[in-house]
């Protein structure tokens, strides 16, 4: 969801989003972090997620048909 709101934010439009009920495959929580590449690896990420979806929406306005 927050994700969800961040996008919106970028777009400065409505997002739809379809939640369906969870299918017997489906992995029941994610709980993801950078805690572990960032200590083993003493890696740090280059760009802040906002930064990104911000990119990639740039990117992806400057060539219709690539969202498709």
């Amino acid at each position: 969801n927050d994700v969800v709101s961040m996008l919106r934010d970028v777009l400065s439009q409505s997002v739809a989003v379809n939640y369906k009920p969870g299918r017997s495959f489906d992995v029941k929580l994610n709980v993801l972090s950078n805690a572990l590449a960032c200590r083993e690896l003493a890696w740090t990420p280059q760009i802040a997620l906002r930064a990104g979806l911000e990119r990639t929406v740039e990117w992806m306005r400057a060539r219709p048909g690539a969202a498709a």
